[in-house]
């Protein structure tokens, strides 16, 4: 069929607007709606993210198949704030300070990779599924529930592990940096491994600065350790 290529604003009142690379131009702008979703095509890696506007207090997915990265804030008209869900298998980069979503980002599928120390906002962050890497020095509480993933090289100030969330230190490997950390029963806590013997970045570490809670956890809800070893370039691939 015929692909639409806009220079004008496109509200998105309902439903799901698909974007495939090219067909948001430099001057078009898409509003979203409370409940809706952008979903990038496959293939699809422009950054429309100066171009992308919340309506106020709304609540809306960007579906990302491939690797995107946001250059430019999120905007919301208004005050009220907006929050943000990050679905799909790809990968969404955040680099630039995200204030105006008061309501917080939730990653739901697929990876959302932390490089600003305010690319979340100011409001606690939730991985429901996929992987939050934190490759930034951040003040956000990360809420991980189970299925979620927690993982990066940088620092955070606080991350609740729940039953069935996974604490993945590291890039494969590195070392992530947390002020307070709770650990529920029933949790997992991913250690990978390239040299043992290789105390500087032979394997993934965590170091927690603050208060370290454990109480969750019982002789009938664990805490498990699973132990990855990478081969090869330590890529977790090879």
């Amino acid at each position: 069929g015929e692909t639409l290529k806009s220079t004008a604003q496109i509200d998105v009142n309902g439903g799901l607007l698909g974007l495939t690379g090219g067909v948001l131009p430099l001057a078009g702008r898409v509003d979203l709606a409370t409940g809706t979703t952008l979903r990038f095509e496959t293939g699809n890696t422009d950054d429309p993210s100066g171009r992308i506007r919340l309506d106020n207090g709304a609540a809306v997915t960007l579906a990302v198949a491939s690797d995107v990265q946001f250059a430019t804030s999120l905007t919301v008209d208004g005050v009220g704030g907006g929050a943000v869900t990050k679905s799909g298998a790809g990968k969404l980069t955040l680099t630039v300070a995200n204030t105006a979503i008061t309501g917080g980002f939730t990653v739901a599928q697929g990876t959302m990779d932390v490089t600003h120390a305010q690319a979340l906002g100011a409001a606690a962050a939730t991985v429901t599924g996929g992987l939050l890497t934190v490759n930034a020095t951040i003040a956000n509480t990360v809420n991980v529930s189970n299925g979620g993933t927690l993982g990066g090289g940088g620092i955070l100030g606080t991350a609740n592990v729940a039953l069935g969330g996974t604490l993945a230190p590291g890039n494969s490997p590195g070392m992530l940096t947390v002020g307070s950390l709770a650990l529920a029963g029933g949790s997992f806590y991913e250690w990978q491994v390239q040299n043992a013997t290789n105390h500087s970045t032979g394997y993934d570490k965590l170091t927690v600065t603050g208060n370290l809670d454990l109480t969750g956890a019982t002789s009938g809800s664990r805490i498990t350790i699973r132990i990855a070893s990478l081969l090869g370039a330590g890529d977790g691939n090879t």
